[in-house]
């Protein structure tokens, strides 16, 4: 799938999602439905996880019998991707787009998200009373710029996450 298809399926749950947000959920089906999205990402991370540890594991079963040397040699290659990944990937990005640290002088995707949300919270019509409509749409908005800034994230790291699989796969070929 392209960046753009990617971008595009994710753009168009952004939307479905500013739909669903416009229905009338009571709290108790809002937090409902928050806990079960919750436990489908939790879910999801867990397969993965567990995805991820079979498949370095077979990737490495390739390269002959436990302990042999270019065994041994695999799986140093799958150690040193999976640092690189993490120091050059996986950590930055968090930084950038999930962190949540006050003072790590980063305000990250998600810091931004919340501020922005909490600033629609504040939209209110002459009256006083709230304007759902503007809430609603400055919601969406921040929704967007969420996504935006989440892909300029994954931007930042594209070229250290390219790297690291060049050299993993370099790493490979001196073990066959």
């Amino acid at each position: 799938m392209t960046r753009l298809a990617v971008a595009v399926v994710a753009l168009l749950g952004l939307v479905t999602v500013a739909a669903q947000e416009a229905s009338a959920l009571s709290a108790r089906n809002r937090v409902c439905v928050q806990s079960a999205r919750q436990r489908a990402r939790d879910g999801i991370r867990a397969a993965r996880a567990q995805f991820l540890e079979q498949q370095r594991n077979d990737l490495v079963a390739c390269f002959g019998p436990a302990n042999s040397p270019t065994n041994i040699c695999a799986g140093r290659c799958q150690d040193t991707q999976t640092s690189c990944v993490d120091n050059n990937v996986t950590k930055p990005r968090a930084l950038c787009d999930t962190s949540a640290v006050a003072d790590d002088q980063v305000t990250s995707c998600t810091e931004k998200f919340n501020a922005d949300v909490a600033q629609c919270r504040t939209k209110k019509l002459p009256d006083g009373t709230p304007d759902i409509d503007a809430q609603l749409a400055c919601q969406t908005d921040a929704r967007a710029a969420r996504f935006v800034c989440s892909q300029g994230c994954a931007l930042q790291v594209q070229d250290d996450l390219d790297k690291c699989g060049v050299d993993f796969s370099d790493c490979l070929e001196l073990c066959g």
